[in-house]
């Protein structure tokens, strides 16, 4: 099955991120700012409004929005991933609980959350059930929020030595998901997300925006990125290491980092 996200993925690849929780939580990206605060703007939240990031992971978007005077909880079904968000929230004195839970069965309650945010987390869910979820959780003219980042992995000028690493190492990579499949249409994405609300019969008012970003790594970190996608996740050992010796062979020969494009797509509805 596919949402206006990308495929669904079952419940097992989606716990495989638990083993790499720390690195994910250093590694991974946040969201833009502009977007973050184009869902306050288009949600017009109160400061005392429950928000609920689903699929929170390490807690990058439940800092963010926390950061900005909400009441946050972060859920996800990996435990490791909870006691990260956990730990850096009350580190920081922020208001946000983080739980563990799959957002399609856990009894979030009803009319209660001016916000629900999925930051890279709504492809996981089930479009069978998880607009019901939301449209029965969500306060009536609360805000629906679904954030999708991806990096543009092939837009960078290394990308035919990296494909050359890929093919001697022996990873599969017209296999390997992000590196080698065409990029998201975000028009095509955003009028599914049309599709799937008017659907549901439970939002209205839909809106997209893209923001397009980039980060410069070092070989390490681009090494250590990779190693948080699952494609990289699940490669026999002998091959995850001759991939990435030769990866940032390919960086440090071509001065030490390269930057990598990404793009976000935010999409809103609103709940009537």
């Amino acid at each position: 099955m596919t949402t206006a996200s990308g495929p669904v993925a079952p419940i097992e690849h989606r716990l495989r991120f638990g083993q790499i929780a720390a690195l994910y939580d250093r590694i991974r990206p946040g969201y833009p700012d502009a977007l973050i605060d184009a869902v306050m703007d288009y949600g017009r939240l109160d400061p005392l409004a429950t928000v609920l990031d689903v699929g929170a992971g390490s807690g990058q978007a439940t800092v963010q929005f926390a950061e900005r005077g909400l009441s946050v909880i972060a859920l996800d079904p990996s435990v490791e991933m909870v006691q990260i968000a956990r730990a850096k929230c009350a580190a920081a004195g922020l208001e946000a609980v983080a739980v563990v839970g799959e957002f399609e069965t856990y009894d979030l309650g009803e009319d209660r959350f001016g916000l629900i945010c999925a930051a890279t987390s709504w492809h996981w869910l089930d479009p069978e059930v998880c607009y019901a979820v939301a449209a029965r959780s969500i306060a009536p003219g609360g805000t629906l929020a679904v954030l999708s980042t991806w990096p543009l992995w092939r837009r960078t000028p290394l990308r035919p030595a990296l494909d050359a690493v890929y093919l001697h190492s022996g990873a599969p990579l017209a296999e390997m998901g992000p590196m080698c499949l065409a990029e998201p249409d975000p028009g095509a994405l955003a009028a599914e997300w049309m599709r799937e609300t008017a659907a549901c019969g439970a939002f209205g008012d839909q809106r997209g925006k893209l923001a397009s970003w980039s980060v410069t790594y070092t070989a390490q970190d681009y090494v250590d990125l990779l190693a948080t996608y699952g494609d990289h996740i699940g490669l026999e050992d002998a091959v995850r290491s001759r991939l990435f010796e030769g990866v940032a062979h390919v960086i440090e020969s071509a001065g030490g980092t390269i930057e990598l494009a990404y793009s976000t797509l935010l999409l809103l509805a609103r709940a009537r």
